[in-house]
């Protein structure tokens, strides 16, 4: 077990400041720091080196490092037949960073069986801090031009949205799981992510 002190970082501490990422606690599994702030250069860091922001409003910031991470490999998505007649009968649109704003909002919306939310309004202002600077993104799901759902990405390094997709990183919209839409409420919403790589990508 490893010890309970939690290493709190400073706002004027540089972004490189958090402990190594093995010294993350068991319990609660992968909290490794506290403090600082949702500058683009921390989040940014974190998120490169396997560590992201998760705590709730009244909180201080809670820096994630879990072992092990859950990563979903779109090559490997696999769409039943029944799936796909769904969508092929839907109307189901997919379009890239068209509504980030209205995405991050749906993210941050309470959900069934869950008190509060993680993305508190400093959140959203950071991730569209990151998504005005070029290193956010939002996928789209729409149906009948109204948004039915969609994920929210930060990448990691320069260039494409690299696989596998660490799934961290995709923050799914509460509003796929309150969908009307019938096929986007028979997938579980690892599959919703990967359909959403996949027919980006």
């Amino acid at each position: 077990m490893k010890s309970p002190n939690i290493t709190w970082i400073s706002s004027d501490d540089p972004p490189e400041a958090f402990p190594e990422i093995e010294s993350a606690f068991d319990i609660p599994d992968g909290l490794l720091a506290a403090g600082g702030d949702l500058s683009p250069e921390r989040l940014l860091y974190a998120y490169r080196h396997g560590i992201f922001p998760w705590y709730d409003s009244g909180q201080p910031i809670l820096w994630w490092s879990p072992d092990p991470r859950c990563v979903l490999r779109p090559h490997e998505f696999h769409a039943s037949k029944r799936l796909r007649r769904s969508l092929s009968r839907s109307k189901l649109e997919v379009s890239f960073n068209q509504a980030f704003s209205a995405v991050i909002a749906a993210c941050a919306e309470d959900r069934i069986g869950q008190q509060g939310t993680w993305i508190t309004d400093d959140m959203a202002d950071a991730y569209s801090q990151l998504h005005q600077q070029g290193w956010a993104h939002s996928i789209e799901i729409w149906q009948e031009n109204h948004l039915a759902g969609g994920p929210v990405s930060v990448r990691r390094h320069t260039g494409s949205i690299a696989s596998p997709v660490d799934c961290t990183d995709w923050r799914l919209a509460g509003r796929f799981s309150a969908s009307p839409c019938s096929a986007a409420r028979q997938m579980p919403q690892k599959q919703q992510c990967l359909l959403c790589v996949s027919k980006w990508s």
